[in-house]
């Protein structure tokens, strides 16, 4: 029995890409792309939709905290129906004002930057949810990947051990005893038919959670574009630090922590009783005379001068300067514990692909040259590819595990449309 090198190496890279396309039919349309997915998953993710219209439902606000109050309309009838010489309407007067409420201490003003600073919220929180459902996208995909790789890893495993069940059948048929040999290549087959239909269930369920993306069916979607490669170290960690704090999470958190001073403000500016100003105009019926009148109303801040909603004010935003400290910490703690994540991955990746990987290769092509000349039973080739495939599933899963500690690390990193991620 020869296995060839040059068909193992084909294998391997073909799993390693993502083995582009899963068996479809001729009149199934090709799989979408990962930059079609992502659009889609763009498009239909319900948060987004709910962000979008929280982006609506704040921008209305800035433009109905702009507006004025609406003026009112007194119209008043005086001295009728009452006794002798205002006995029916010859003595009554008519009155009609127009008032209208001027607010002072700037309260529309202020009224109109605490709604700013509330879209500036609901339009960070849209965006960051974008590089959410950006992340998630690279992340279903990686699994994609990697359930392809595995999958391709157990079919030709299971292909290598068949082809050992034939060496064994052959010699039985020549009149060799098969014995420990036929017994071991027997278990080999089970366990390895076992992995192929694990594979199997695994590649579907990450196909489902693909499509769930962008609501297409599971069978068409195939991760043809984004390969498990071993990518370059990122940048240190001053850099990093630097963009978390120039990036929208940061930004979000110094929102939340304005938004409250300036409720402070506003609470400051309501202790000030707004003017209403009065114009009118009077019409006596005796003599059908007629006079202008206006006035000012100022209400006296005898009882309430908004003392306790100052003070609540002022205790929300120490609330919310030490919530503000504590989004922080926890933040660089975050990006810490990611950046750990993605170098632990980064080094085992590379030391199995580069190191363990063509060891074991060697390891796998002395053994069966060993075999072919007769220097060893079967049972030892039987091993060294059980070694060899145990080595490529880990450099697959070790990629795997790279790719889903990147797209966590963009996640903590999001920034605007024009930034570039971590890769």
């Amino acid at each position: 029995m020869h296995i060839g090198m040059v068909i193992r190496s084909q294998l391997w890279l073909r799993a390693l890409a993502g083995a582009i396309g899963i068996c479809t039919t001729a009149s199934m349309q090709a799989a979408p792309t990962l930059s079609e997915v992502m659009a889609k998953a763009l498009a239909k993710a319900p948060e987004l939709q709910a962000l979008s219209a929280a982006v609506e439902e704040q921008a209305a606000q800035v433009d109905q905290a702009q507006r004025w109050h609406n003026p009112s309309l007194d119209l008043e009838k005086e001295n009728f129906s009452g006794s002798r010489a205002y006995r029916g309407s010859a003595m009554a007067e008519y009155t009609a004002t127009l008032g209208q409420t001027i607010e002072i201490a700037g309260k529309r003003r202020l009224r109109t930057e605490l709604a700013d600073a509330a879209l500036e919220r609901a339009e960070l929180e849209l965006t960051i949810e974008r590089g959410v459902v950006t992340a998630e996208v690279r992340r279903r995909y990686a699994a994609l990947q990697l359930a392809q790789s595995e999958l391709e890893i157990a079919r030709e495993q299971l292909a290598t051990v068949r082809s050992a069940v034939d060496v064994v059948q052959a010699k039985r048929g020549a009149g060799v005893s098969g014995g420990l040999e036929e017994a071991r290549t027997q278990v080999a087959v089970s366990m390895s038919e076992v992995e192929v239909e694990k594979a199997s269930r695994e590649l579907a369920h990450a196909q489902a959670r693909s499509a769930n993306l962008w609501g297409g069916p599971a069978e068409e979607v195939a991760g043809d574009v984004q390969a498990l490669t071993l990518v370059e170290p990122i940048a240190d960690d001053p850099t990093l630090e630097r963009r978390l704090i120039e990036g929208l999470r940061w930004q979000l958190i110094e929102s939340r922590q304005a938004s409250q001073a300036s409720h402070t403000a506003v609470a400051r500016a309501a202790a000030w009783p707004d003017v209403s100003v009065r114009v009118g105009h009077r019409w006596f019926e005796e003599g059908d005379d007629n006079a202008w009148l206006v006035g000012v109303s100022v209400p006296f801040p005898l009882f309430d001068r908004n003392a306790d909603g100052i003070r609540a004010a002022r205790a929300g935003q120490a609330r919310a300067n030490a919530e503000a400290s504590v989004s922080q910490r926890r933040l660089l703690e975050s990006l810490d514990s990611s950046l750990d994540r993605v170098r632990t991955a980064h080094a085992t990746a590379t030391r199995l692909e580069q190191e363990t990987l063509p060891l074991a290769r060697r390891s796998y092509a002395l053994v069966e040259e060993g075999y072919r000349l007769g220097q060893y039973e079967l049972l030892y080739l039987l091993e060294a590819q059980q070694t060899l495939f145990t080595v490529e599933a880990g450099v697959a899963s070790a990629l795997g595990e790279l790719h889903f500690a990147l797209s966590d690390l963009d996640e903590i990193l999001v920034t605007g449309p024009s930034t570039s991620s971590t890769r």
